[in-house]
């Protein structure tokens, strides 16, 4: 909450991009966005994920659609009854953010939202960047390079995918050793993204076990692709205004997300999306360009 407040103002959501540690839960750690909003005089929320917070016992279900809409709906509720409570005032103006893991995040949420009227949300706008919304397509671009920059990404989507579905495969299925011995060890919500990094490798053909690899990209692997296509968030129909920005040389989830979001989107009828292409920016460099333009939008909401 920004100190003082002396007039009307908005409420921000905002859904954090990937943490590994426990320790770097919005509920447990400041988060740097939620104060940046309050120092513009908004309020924030900033709601945890399942398997951080008080669900710290349960394994995070990375990039799982029906994982975030309960608790950033919660989390808005929850705020609302806080105001309430505390007889603050608002303008009314309900904004969603996130950006990477936390734009999958918001939109997955807005989904929800907006097809459940039981939930008795109603929001303003939501802008978004860089997330992987087609997580099929992401991972052929990954498996169809040399190198990844991030591989605690990937492990983290098959470790949750194994988990949340039960699928209980081997990690040998997905990589190769010396890597799968480590991973259920690496991911245990002490280490951050680094020390997972620095355990593993940059490179696909090492990281990866080829068999997996190679029926992904071919015609294999089909009951993991359906998981993953039940977990897409490119075939609906937005309602609410909708802001995508990503950066067109993101290193790390290709700008093709994005495209084919907001090319679906407008084919399913959606007349409120809006793509914002952030020209020569990667996964890290888009983030700033983002809350510049988005500081310039709020106002005219």
């Amino acid at each position: 909450l920004p100190e003082g407040l002396d007039s009307l103002t908005s409420v921000i959501t905002y859904q954090h991009g990937t943490i590994f540690k426990h320790a770097d839960a919005p509920s447990v750690s400041f988060d740097l966005f939620g104060i940046a909003v309050a120092a513009q005089g908004m309020i924030a929320f900033v709601p945890d994920y399942i398997g951080f917070g008080a669900s710290s016992s349960l394994f995070h279900p990375y990039l799982i659609a029906e994982s975030y809409a309960l608790p950033v709906a919660d989390m808005i509720r929850s705020g609302q009854e806080f105001l309430n409570k505390k007889t603050i005032q608002t303008n009314d103006n309900l904004i969603l953010i996130g950006y990477s893991e936390g734009a999958y995040a918001t939109l997955a949420a807005q989904k929800e939202i907006e097809s459940n009227p039981d939930l008795n949300i109603s929001l303003t706008a939501v802008a978004v960047g860089s997330g992987s919304y087609d997580l099929q397509l992401t991972t052929e671009t990954v498996f169809q390079d040399s190198t990844y920059e991030y591989p605690a990404y990937s492990a983290y989507v098959m470790l949750a995918y194994d988990q949340f579905y039960g699928l209980q495969r081997p990690l040998t299925d997905f990589f190769q050793e010396p890597y799968a011995g480590k991973l259920e060890t690496l991911f245990n919500g002490i280490n951050d993204g680094d020390d997972i990094n620095s355990e593993l490798t940059m490179m696909i053909d090492d990281l990866f076990n080829p068999v997996f690899k190679n029926a992904f990209l071919d015609a294999g692997e089909q009951d993991f692709k359906l998981l993953m296509t039940e977990n897409n968030l490119t075939n609906w129909k937005p309602l609410t205004p909708t802001f995508l920005f990503h950066g067109t040389a993101d290193n790390l989830v290709p700008f093709a997300n994005s495209q084919m979001a907001y090319d679906n989107f407008v084919l399913n009828g959606s007349t409120s999306v809006t793509l914002i292409p952030l020209v020569d920016r990667d996964h890290e460099t888009a983030l700033l360009d983002m809350v510049l333009e988005i500081n310039n939008l709020i106002p005219r909401l």
